[in-house]
């Protein structure tokens, strides 16, 4: 409520005085806002490959620990598929086939 309340209260002043309540309202807001800045800051210094090394480990770690038997469960279903084709039982289809009419199918109207 509180949140509500300082968002309507800086929605009704000028910008520098919203910067002002903010200050006051919100240190610690505005102390995790510089600390975020200045970590993007030091990432944008990094070289590409250490930025990346970083973006995987935070994406792991958003994402949490992987299912157990998924890695399973995706070979189980590419070894049956790959039965499918081997047999006869399904036809592959070409790529640009494929393509050319999801393209079809996704035209605005």
């Amino acid at each position: 409520m509180a949140a509500i309340s300082m968002c309507l209260a800086i929605s009704k002043t000028t910008h520098r005085d919203a910067i002002i309540q903010n200050a006051f309202l919100a240190p610690e807001v505005n102390r995790m806002a510089r600390a975020v800045s200045e970590i993007e800051r030091e990432i944008r210094g990094l070289k590409p490959d250490e930025q990346e090394r970083l973006l995987r480990a935070l994406v792991e770690e958003l994402d949490g620990p992987p299912d157990p038997g998924v890695e399973q469960a995706w070979l189980e279903e590419a070894q049956g598929r790959s039965r499918e084709l081997d047999s006869g039982a399904v036809t592959a289809i070409p790529a640009e086939e494929v393509l050319a009419k999801a393209r079809t199918e996704l035209k605005p109207r």
